[in-house]
This record gives structure tokens, C-alpha cells and sequence, in this order.
């Protein structure tokens, strides 16, 4: 298995024709068989020894979604579906983690039964829901905006910048979602960020803070915090995650409502105090409040994976997996990326380095 994790250069794409590539390695680190069938992409963006440049990054798309063979031990993804998937994955080769905003309507979506609301879940969504997830939510868009700035961005929208602490022992908290939603459009006009996401593990700072990004001057946002969504997809693997084990045990509730006049502003919320439940998973001074910083300097981030909502897991594992360039896809991948380029040009950013985020390496 050729050591992704440390390589460093150009972007690596690698059409995974029979999912098998996908397979060996989820199975090699733990996993149960049946990953072929479940995981429909896999990403991440290489870093520098400083965590705080992108200089490299690598995808894996599993062909065997798409060749041909519908069935339970062999699942078929529309073309819209799977271009959602390479959409997906090259978000987060450019260092966009998984997206946890309108949670409720990404949830309720039976994507092979009813679905009225996907036009609500993010491309970042953790799974497959819908071929929709092949356009672009607006927490996708405001979230490549900020990690790549340009002074027309800055200059159009406001921010909100605030911290979450343990209101029983005001400890900052990590773990939170926080989300602004537009009052009159709450679930199109929605961006979110995880509380203490901006500091690595390695030399995070004791607090719990949050920037909400893109907003639109002269509009009402009600900023309201929330568990993040049970599962792995948002903990442990994540990239943006804080925290191994999120604090659970406290809902969600609405914060205040906040306005920016012009363009540029930044609005500071007041200290958000969440109560913790003493059944609740981040009770007491473990996971609800901010870890000793970990002396894990390394390179990359881990692999951030996309799960099929409609899976059909079956026993077996193939062997002999290598490691393949995609050929005939190349033209419809690349034109897919030039999406994100497009649009990341749009804005005027030329920056190469990411020090206003800096990720933490896993």
C-alpha cells in the first residue's frame, strides 16, 4: 500500500474501478468487509510540516458505483449522483470537511424513498443523499470563500465571530455546532462552523471559538448551537472535529438574532453557555471542555470519507487491490474541479498558504 499519507506534490486522483483499492484499506485499518459497497469516495489535502500550506492532496473514487451492475450486493449510482461524489471529494482536497448544516433535513431524506427537502443538504454532507448534492449549498460556498479570501469577499459580507463555554464550570467548550440561518430563508441561507476548530491539536489555544462567515448585510441571521449528528463521519476521522468524542447531552436552542448594516463588519456574539446534562456524553471536565494539546505533529490530515446513505453490505473482501490512474473519466473529474478553481477565482484568491486555518494534523 504506497503511503499516501506521506507523500507530498501534486494532486493524486485514482479511479478505484472494482472498489477493491477502498476495501483492502478500510478492512486493514479495522474496518469490517463491505467497504466497497458503502464508501463512494475518500479525500484529503496534504499539508507541510507546518500544517499551515496545502501542498499536495489525494482522492479515491470507487468505480465499481458506477459499472453497470445494479443490485444488493452491488449498488449503482446515477451520473448526477457520482459527480456529486467527485464534487465531494475535491472539497476536501481543498480542505473543506464535512458539512453538519440543516442536520434535520439531511437526516429525514430516505434517498430511495422520499426526499422533500434536498435541496437543503450541503455537497459536504457526509452521505450520498441525493444527486442535488451535485450543486453546491451555500455553506459549501461560503466555506471555500473564507478559507480562500478575496477584498471583494471581505468586503461584501460580514462575520460573526463568538466562543462556547461549559456554563457549569465556564470552560471553553469544543464540539459545538454553531450555525446562522437567515430568517427569512433558514435553510438555504445557513452556514455553520464547530466550536474551537481553528487551532490544531498540537498548539491549541484554551478556548471554543467560532467565525460564521458570508453574511449578507441589512439581513437577520439567528444564530442557534446544536449537537453535532451521532456517527463517525463528524468525530474521530473528521478533519475540522475538534475533539475524538463530541459533547452530547444538551439539544440545541436558539442564541440571538444578528444584523450587520454594510459590508466588512464583524459582529461579536456574546459567549454562547451551553448546560451540559449529567447523562450527557461531555459531562463533568472530560470531552465538554478543551483537551491538553497533543504533541502529534504530523504531515496530513486523515481520510475523510463519503458513505452511501443507501448501502447493501455484503461479506467477502477482494484481495489483491492496487493502486490504478483513472483514464477515461479524466475529462469529466477535471471538469468538475474546474468548478471549484472557477469559483475560487471568481473571488481573486491567490493565496497558496491556509495560516487563517490552520488544520490539524490525525
Amino acid at each position: 500500500e504506497p503511503d499516501i499519507a506521506r507523500a507530498s506534490g501534486p494532486a493524486i486522483i485514482i479511479f478505484d474501478i472494482d472498489g477493491s483499492i477502498i476495501e483492502d484499506y478500510v478492512v486493514s485499518h479495522g474496518g469490517a468487509p463491505g467497504a466497497k459497497n458503502q464508501i463512494a469516495g475518500m479525500g484529503l489535502p496534504l499539508t507541510d510540516g507546518s500544517s499551515k500550506v496545502i501542498n499536495g492532496g489525494a482522492i479515491i473514487l470507487n468505480g465499481r458505483l458506477i459499472n453497470g451492475v445494479n443490485s444488493t450486493e452491488d449498488p449503482e449510482l446515477q451520473p448526477d449522483e457520482f459527480k456529486g461524489v467527485i464534487l465531494h471529494e475535491i472539497g476536501h482536497l481543498l480542505n473543506l470537511d464535512h458539512s453538519a448544516v440543516n442536520q434535520e433535513s439531511a437526516t429525514a431524506c430516505d434517498p430511495r424513498g422520499v426526499c422533500n427537502n434536498m435541496q437543503d443538504i450541503p455537497t459536504m454532507w457526509p452521505q450520498l443523499k441525493s444527486a442535488e448534492q451535485y450543486g453546491l449549498h451555500r455553506d459549501d460556498i461560503v466555506t471555500v470563500s473564507w478559507l480562500y479570501p478575496s477584498k471583494a469577499f471581505d468586503e461584501k459580507f460580514c462575520k460573526a465571530a463568538g466562543a462556547v463555554k461549559n456554563e457549569k464550570n465556564g470552560k471553553a467548550m469544543a464540539g459545538v455546532h454553531i450555525v446562522a440561518k437567515n430568517t427569512a430563508s433558514p435553510t438555504q441561507d445557513a452556514r455553520g462552523m464547530v466550536s474551537g476548530v481553528l487551532y490544531p491539536n498540537a498548539v491549541r489555544s484554551p478556548n471554543g471559538d467560532y467565525i460564521l462567515a458570508g453574511l449578507s448585510p441589512k439581513i437577520d441571521y439567528q444564530v442557534e448551537y446544536e449537537e453535532l449528528p451521532s456517527g463517525d463521519e463528524f468525530s474521530g476521522s473528521s478533519n475540522f472535529e475538534p475533539l475524538n468524542t463530541p459533547p452530547t447531552g444538551f439539544g440545541s436552542d436558539a442564541v440571538e438574532t444578528i444584523r450587520c448594516e454594510s459590508g466588512g463588519q464583524t459582529i461579536n456574539v456574546p459567549a454562547i453557555a451551553v448546560s451540559i446534562s449529567d447523562s450527557g456524553n461531555g459531562s463533568g471536565a472530560g470531552a465538554s471542555d478543551i483537551p491538553p494539546a497533543s504533541q502529534s505533529t504530523g504531515s496530513s490530515k486523515g481520510w475523510c470519507q463519503l458513505i452511501l446513505a443507501h448501502p447493501e453490505l455484503v461479506e467477502g473482501l477482494t484481495s489483491n487491490a492496487s493502486f490504478r490512474t483513472f483514464n477515461n473519466h479524466a475529462l469529466e473529474i477535471f471538469g468538475i474541479f474546474n468548478l471549484f478553481v472557477l469559483f475560487v477565482w471568481r473571488f481573486g484568491a491567490r493565496e497558496k498558504s491556509l495560516s487563517r486555518f490552520i488544520p490539524r494534523s490525525r
